[in-house]
């Protein structure tokens, strides 16, 4: 059992190197990689059965990504879909000041003295938004077959696969592909599992912007960021419309979320990925009765 966990976990990471090699003009491995051989198809069994049982738990590591503003003692642990790209363009310089991880950070500063936050999402909208847009809309799969999990738009093969990906990530320190930055639980950001209570969190949400852009404002105050610099960023991210990209009530993301809140088998899924997230970070499960479909609880 303990082989078949480790060489599936070598086979996932080695797969989602494809991303990279293939933006960089190199030969893309898992495009040769047979989906349907008797290894794949033991290790998806497998992760079949445990789906039927378990839950993904919190705190788990993956690539971290850290904007800092040392000027204002700031630092922000950005997380797809979050609001992240707006946060970097109108308060972090892009591509300066950035790091992978706290301990990089603490060796150029003393973070006792500084504000980190991070921005965090209904686990079921920020799974809507980022199916939506990317699977969708997008359809980040015509150029990157393995993107959506391989599955295009099939959402029940994109959540069963996400599911399974994220058991496989519970093994040991996950490096990350496309969908692990845009779709795992946020509970593994950030470094939560060790600093959670250091951080500010900013509850994002693209109903309420204009609620979180407030909090937002209030915490640059705090940390002496200039009244003209905070009255641009409200101005330009509640009046502008925030992203260019924002799936906001659009009809792929009414359509995904229409998807599962109607099945109760994919709102197991859900569950089972981002239970951890709801509870942690307060927001209310869509369902009652949970104990019934994480048993380990």
């Amino acid at each position: 059992m303990l082989w078949i966990l480790h060489c599936t976990s070598f086979l996932f990471k080695l797969c989602t190197t494809c991303d990279w090699d293939v933006k960089n003009g190199k030969e893309d491995f898992c495009s040769k990689v047979d989906l349907n051989s008797w290894f794949v198809l033991a290790v998806r069994n497998l992760y079949s059965e445990r789906r039927s049982s378990s839950c993904v738990p919190p705190f788990q590591r993956v690539n971290g990504e850290y904007k800092i503003a040392h000027v204002y003692r700031l630092l922000a642990c950005t997380i797809q879909k979050n609001f992240s790209t707006t946060l970097t363009a109108i308060i972090f310089c892009k591509e300066r000041n950035e790091y992978s991880s706290l301990a990089g950070v603490s060796r150029e500063f003393n973070l006792s003295a500084w504000t980190m936050i991070a921005v965090i999402r209904d686990p079921l909208e920020r799974f809507v938004s980022g199916f939506a847009d990317k699977c969708l809309r997008r359809k980040e799969w015509e150029g990157y077959p393995q993107r959506c999990c391989g599955c295009k738009t099939n959402l029940t093969c994109f959540m069963e696969k996400l599911y399974d990906k994220m058991m496989l990530g519970t093994f040991e320190d996950y490096v990350g592909d496309f969908d692990a930055e845009h779709f795992f639980p946020q509970s593994w950001r950030c470094e939560f599992n060790f600093h959670l209570s250091q951080y500010h969190i900013l509850k994002f949400d693209t109903f309420k912007a204009a609620e979180f852009i407030r909090d937002l404002a209030a915490t640059l105050k705090k940390q002496n960021v200039p009244e003209s610099f905070i009255a641009y960023i409200v101005e330009e991210s509640v009046l502008c419309g925030h992203l260019n990209h924002t799936t906001r009530g659009t009809v792929e993301q009414e359509e995904t979320r229409r998807s599962i809140l109607s099945s109760r088998y994919l709102m197991d899924l859900l569950i089972k990925m981002f239970y951890y997230d709801f509870v942690l970070f307060g927001f209310p499960l869509p369902i009652e009765n949970v104990s019934s479909i994480c048993p380990q609880l």
